[in-house]
C-alpha cells in the first residue's frame, strides 16, 4: 500500500502588539484580547492580536508553576518532568509566557507502572497544566457524594 506524504503549510506570522512571536509559546486568556485582524496579502499570511492591555501582562513559565500547589513535587530532582499546557506538550519552558489573568491547575501523573518502561524512563512525569480564568473551574469533589455535588451544581446555576 503506498504512503501518502502531505508537505505541511507554513504558517502563518503572529504578531502581538505589534510584536512577532511564536504562536505555541504564548497563551492568551480570551477577555485579554482587544482585536484579532488576518492579512491574507502576504504569502503565508499575518495575525495581528492586539490585547487590552499594552505591553501585555503576563508570566514566565517558571512564575506560573510557583502560583500551583505542586510546585515542590515538580522541582523534585528525582523527576523527569514532560509538560502539558492547555493539551499542547511544551517544548522549551524558558520561551512560554502565560496571560496574568489565568489561574493554573497542576496534576502529576507517574508513568513509572507502565509495562516496557525502565531505567531513567521510570523517572519521567507528565505535568498537566490547566489554565482558567475563574479558579472556581478547578474545585475537586473527593468521595462519591452525588448529593453534595448536585447541590454545587445547582448554586453554580
Amino acid at each position: 500500500m503506498p504512503v501518502l506524504c502531505f508537505s505541511q503549510q507554513a504558517q502563518p506570522i503572529y504578531y502581538l502588539n505589534g510584536i512577532e512571536f511564536f504562536w505555541d509559546s504564548v497563551f492568551i486568556a480570551p477577555k485579554s484580547i482587544k482585536s484579532i485582524i488576518v492579512n491574507h496579502d502576504t504569502p503565508n499570511g499575518e495575525v495581528f492580536i492586539q490585547t487590552n492591555d499594552d505591553p501585555w501582562k503576563y508570566k514566565t513559565f517558571h512564575e506560573l508553576l510557583k502560583t500551583t500547589h505542586s510546585y515542590d513535587q515538580i522541582m523534585d530532582p528525582s523527576i523527569i518532568p514532560v509538560f502539558i499546557v492547555g493539551d499542547k506538550v511544551v517544548n522549551n519552558p524558558k520561551v512560554i509566557k502565560i496571560d496574568n489573568s489565568y489561574f493554573a491547575n497542576a496534576t502529576l501523573k507517574s508513568i513509572s507502572s507502565v509495562n516496557g518502561i525502565s531505567g531513567d524512563c521510570k523517572r519521567i512525569v507528565l505535568v498537566d497544566i490547566k489554565l482558567a480564568d475563574d479558579p472556581k473551574k478547578f474545585i475537586r469533589i473527593r468521595g462519591d457524594n452525588i448529593l453534595y455535588l448536585d447541590s454545587l451544581l445547582k448554586t453554580e446555576k
